[in-house]
């Protein structure tokens, strides 16, 4: 074991088993080392590690990941009593990877549906969540989306229906000559979860609308939008229709 001159005295290992995964950390993400490994090939430059007197890994988890894979040296300084607390301070003020990070890697990797889901939200530049949530069929718009995340960040996202979800897509779509807020984060979840419903109709809608033009206005959440929509909808409708439940 090597030491290097520094504050904290930075030293340096290739024995990779004397480090240790901290328990509640999340886990390592292959697209993220994929990246870092790219990038030592390069040039490995020093950018020591954060372990506790236990050496589980506080920072840079995924920089051990790589090095490991290259076989390169761990440069590493220890702070003694840092744990999961720590780990979460220094990831929030971390640069977080976009979406559109996520996506780029599991297409180089040959991920069909994350390809898939490019095309989509090429095409319709509807807002990120809303896009995953129709791609994988969920039943009802915004909720889930904490789920809908991880599963999309850890390579797990599947399109499930790619037939109904193009209907979903250009039966929002259809309403962008009628209303300018069609792309908005909480009118799309609103649409998702109503067009999920037998009882509701896009061509009905679009009919009512082109009555009430003026109506349909920006809702500061979903479930104002379903409001409103379900008040147009019933518009001079003998049998009137509760599209809230």
């Amino acid at each position: 074991m090597e030491t290097i001159t520094s504050e904290l005295t930075i030293k340096k290992t290739k024995d990779y088993f004397l480090f240790n995964q901290l328990k509640g950390n999340r886990s390592v993400n292959i697209i993220n080392k994929n990246r870092l490994i790219k990038s030592f090939k390069k040039r490995y430059l020093v950018c020591p590690i954060i372990v506790n007197e236990n050496f589980e890994i506080i920072d840079g988890q995924h920089r051990f990941e790589a090095a490991k894979e290259l076989n390169l040296p761990i440069f590493y300084f220890v702070v003694p009593s840092y744990g999961v607390e720590e780990v979460q301070v220094l990831n929030s003020n971390q640069k977080n990877w976009s979406t559109d990070d996520y996506v780029e890697g599991y297409v180089d990797m040959g991920k069909t549906d994350y390809a898939i889901y490019r095309d989509f939200r090429n095409k319709y530049e509807f807002p990120v969540t809303q896009t995953m949530e129709i791609l994988r069929d969920k039943k009802s718009g915004g909720t889930d989306t904490t789920n809908a995340t991880i599963e999309f960040r850890n390579g797990d996202f599947k399109v499930r229906n790619i037939n109904k979800s193009t209907k979903i897509f250009e039966d929002i779509n259809s309403l962008k000559y009628i209303y300018e807020g069609y792309k908005r984060t909480s009118f799309v979840a609103a649409m998702i979860t109503l067009l999920n419903k037998d009882e509701f109709s896009i061509n009905e809608f679009l009919t009512k609308l082109s009555f009430q033009k003026t109506k349909l206005v920006d809702c500061t959440n979903v479930s104002n939008y379903i409001i409103l929509i379900e008040q147009i909808y019933n518009f001079k409708r003998k049998q009137k229709l509760n599209l809230r439940f």
